[in-house]
């Protein structure tokens, strides 16, 4: 699974990064949280500067959670090559094991109605 460097783009709703994410179910990056466009929305105090939020989407393509991948370096995941090359393959299973177990849980409830 590969992501399309084309579906990131700079958040413009009013919650950037995961609500983003999980609303418009495209992934999001904030790269640096202290910018003029994001520092009003991130607590400065806090470690992370960069963000990369990726939906976590059920196989109707609902979003039902979002994976968070904060750096406490702005900029960091700024190259598709980096998101596609080292971080995807290294998240893919898990993103394919929480689908899996909502899905389960999912089907185990709607069983007991």
């Amino acid at each position: 699974m590969l992501l399309n460097w084309d579906l990131y783009q700079i958040p413009s709703i009013n919650s950037p990064g995961a609500p983003e994410a999980f609303i418009t179910g495209k992934p999001t990056y904030i790269d640096n949280t202290m910018s003029e466009a994001y520092a009003r929305y991130f607590d400065a105090a806090k470690p992370y500067r960069s963000i990369l939020s990726i939906p976590i989407k059920l196989s109707t393509g609902e979003s039902f959670a979002v994976l968070n991948i904060d750096s406490d370096h702005p900029y960091q995941f700024g190259s598709a090559d980096i998101i596609n090359k080292k971080i995807l393959p290294a998240i893919t299973p898990l993103i394919s094991l929480i689908r899996l177990e909502r899905e389960l849980i999912d089907n185990d409830c709607s069983e007991r109605l």
